[in-house]
């Protein structure tokens, strides 16, 4: 059972990527750190929609590839955690 409520029976595909190492522990990283960490990341989660793509999504969703948009902006002051955004 899933554990939240989907409203019409559907295939739920889950797949796991490699870790992206992000260094030693930093509390105060600079923005570049943070991007470089980011881009890491990014290239794991093409690498994984790459491999899985034709066997969990329907062609034409396949061939539109993966599409990332960033609409976060640096903060002045201590970061605050922003609310993950899915565009699906």
């Amino acid at each position: 059972a899933l554990p939240w409520l989907v409203p019409l029976p559907t295939s739920v595909h889950v797949r796991w990527g490699n870790p992206v190492l992000t260094g030693p522990r930093n509390e105060n990283p600079t923005l570049e750190q943070v991007e470089a960490v980011f881009e890491a990341y990014l290239a794991e989660l093409r690498r994984v929609f790459d491999a899985h793509k034709d066997a969990c999504l329907p062609p034409e969703v396949a061939a539109r590839g993966l599409a990332v948009r960033f609409t976060g902006k640096p903060a002045a002051g201590p970061r605050q955690p922003e609310a993950p955004q899915a565009n699906l």
